[in-house]
């Protein structure tokens, strides 16, 4: 799912799931489910701390394991650091509780 960019960095999000399914070449896995709200999803062979600490696409070893990430809500592309601020109809009241839910089942 990732992108390979010259620096590495976290890619190939995926939104508005409603569930995913990973398997081996077993068909041993997983499925993950969203309970009310649609969620994000990634799987990428590296870490975030692997990532942010890769300065090259050759910094990152050979992968070993798949790491998942499921959030509730993702903040997109902008925030002033490679353009305009994210707009207003994008962005969540932070004042608040933010709560989702999913499930995880083993198949």
């Amino acid at each position: 799912m990732p992108e390979k960019y010259i620096k590495p960095q976290d890619s190939g999000n995926r939104s508005e799931v409603r569930y995913v399914k990973i398997y081996d070449n077993k068909d041993n896995g997983i499925w993950i489910k969203k309970i009310d709200a649609p969620l994000s999803f990634n799987a990428t062979g590296y870490s975030t701390k692997r990532l942010t600490d890769a300065k090259h696409q050759e910094d990152l070893a050979e992968k070993t394991t798949t790491n998942i990430r499921i959030d509730g809500f993702v903040r997109g592309t902008g925030s002033n650091s490679c353009g305009p601020w994210t707009l207003k109809k994008y962005t969540i009241n932070m004042n608040r509780s933010l709560v989702f839910g999913f499930v995880i089942l083993l198949f």
